[in-house]
């Protein structure tokens, strides 16, 4: 099955990500390289 999310959306999300400085709920935990960021 095809990933839904593509490379230029997940690239820019992981870089949205990266600059929170405090997740205190964990709510990007899931947002990892290796996961389909449409289905995290």
């Amino acid at each position: 099955m095809p990933k839904a999310c593509h490379a230029v959306d997940r690239t820019a999300l992981l870089g949205f990500k990266a600059k929170i400085t405090r997740d205190l709920f964990q709510l990007l935990r899931t947002w990892k390289p290796s996961t389909d960021c449409c289905t995290a």
